[in-house]
């Protein structure tokens, strides 16, 4: 038992060379030399007609891959919106003549190796669609795709770099599912019983009526006009037209920590858009209003209305916003808050070295992450809300924060 044991160990590194060095063409080769040194001192005629056989399979197995790819033209094209950690969809148009067993191979941002797919077969008529991973948010041209082919008998592969057209693909920030979000001041009643207006709602002045919308308050339904109309409507207020939540994140450059970890994916600006996509389907969802500002070197600006039905244009232009700007935080924070006015709550996202001197009176929720944790992330960080004062919560985040548990903590 144990002289075949160890006759079974002695011949492993015998089959790792061989699975490194030796591979069907060069068996092919290997065996033609074989039977042609055979044939030649023997005079066998039938080991000269398999060395005739070999020679043009191996003749074949090289030509034709060749003369399959020599014509072949393709052109790429997104379908849908991707999203950081899902897949991208890309829908392959082929010209020339039909092809078969190809191999595509795709060079991801962010991520090292080659993605590759197989095709059994190719032609003008038929577009194929491919997925892959996406590692990355951005705006990125995909590099020419490198096809192989092996057909008809697969022993060799030609590979080659085919002319196509720059592929841009789009991926946007993958948001967290928040559950509940805490206002800084809970809503009151007044004495008679009647629901109060919100404090970041600002005023309560009657605008109108409208169709009652899943997650209106009973006590707003207008009855009698719901009886006229054999449909729930409800009382709207001007203040509900105003946005109710204030999102602004810090695009300036010199703020932006963990940078140098890959590329940037994983530095605090990164972790600031995908708290803002997830405020953003957070708003879409509750149907409440919300406005969000990036202050980098193109700043933009995006709204949620409430009873907005999608936000994926939204999503779609985050891909483009980058941590390039120059302006002073709580200066961009002042500005937005005299655009916007002082009737929605405040949220900004901010690195733990970074201090804020501003004014909420409609309330305040700093979310706060660690600057450490881009440095040593495995070490052990404060998470979680804290009450600062009556009208200002505070969240504590890091690097490696799972934002769908932090925020409903």
């Amino acid at each position: 038992m144990n002289s075949s044991v160890n006759v079974g160990e002695s011949l492993k590194p015998l089959a790792r060379w061989l699975s490194k060095h030796i591979n069907a063409p060069r068996f092919l080769v290997l065996m033609m030399v074989v039977c042609f040194l055979m044939a030649w001192n023997r005079g066998i005629d039938l080991l000269y007609g398999i060395c005739a056989i070999i020679l043009a399979l191996l003749l074949v197995s090289w030509v034709m891959p060749w003369w399959m790819l020599r014509q072949l033209r393709l052109s790429r094209s997104q379908v849908g919106l991707a999203e950081v950690g899902s897949e991208l969809q890309l829908r392959y148009r082929f010209a020339g003549k039909p092809a078969w067993y190809l191999s595509v191979a795709e060079q991801l941002p962010n991520i090292p190796e080659l993605q590759t797919h197989f095709i059994a077969y190719a032609d003008a008529n038929t577009p194929v669609a491919l997925n892959y991973m996406c590692a990355q948010r951005g705006i990125f041209t995909l590099p020419k795709p490198e096809v192989s082919c092996g057909w008809p008998f697969g022993f060799i592969q030609r590979r080659l770099t085919l002319v196509s057209e720059d592929c841009q693909i789009i991926v946007a920030p993958k948001p967290a599912v928040i559950r509940r979000l805490p206002a800084p001041i809970q809503d009151a009643q007044t004495v008679d019983g009647q629901e109060s207006q919100q404090i970041f709602s600002g005023h309560s002045d009657f605008s109108g009526v409208r169709d009652y919308r899943p997650g209106d308050s009973l006590k707003s339904v207008h009855w009698g006009a719901s009886a006229r109309q054999q449909n729930l409507i409800v009382r709207e207020f001007h203040g509900l037209d105003c946005p109710r939540w204030l999102v602004v994140i810090d695009g300036n450059s010199t703020n932006n920590v963990g940078t140098e970890v890959s590329n940037g994916v994983n530095s605090s600006f990164e972790l600031g858009v995908r708290i803002a996509a997830s405020l953003l389907q957070f708003a879409q969802q509750q149907q409440k209003g919300l406005t969000l500002y990036i202050e980098s070197a193109q700043s933009r600006q995006f709204k949620v209305q409430p009873g907005q039905q999608s936000i994926a244009e939204h999503l779609q232009d985050l891909a483009w916003v980058a941590a390039d700007g120059t302006s002073n935080y709580s200066e961009a924070i002042r500005a937005a808050q005299q655009e916007q006015g002082q009737q929605a709550v405040l949220i900004t996202v901010r690195v733990s070295s970074q201090e804020l001197q501003l004014h909420s009176p409609s309330g305040h929720i700093d979310i706060v992450i660690s600057e450490e944790s881009y440095r040593f992330p495995m070490a052990q960080y404060k998470e979680g809300w804290t009450t600062v004062s009556q009208n200002q919560l505070r969240l504590d985040i890091h690097q490696l924060s799972d934002l769908t548990r932090v925020f409903s903590q």
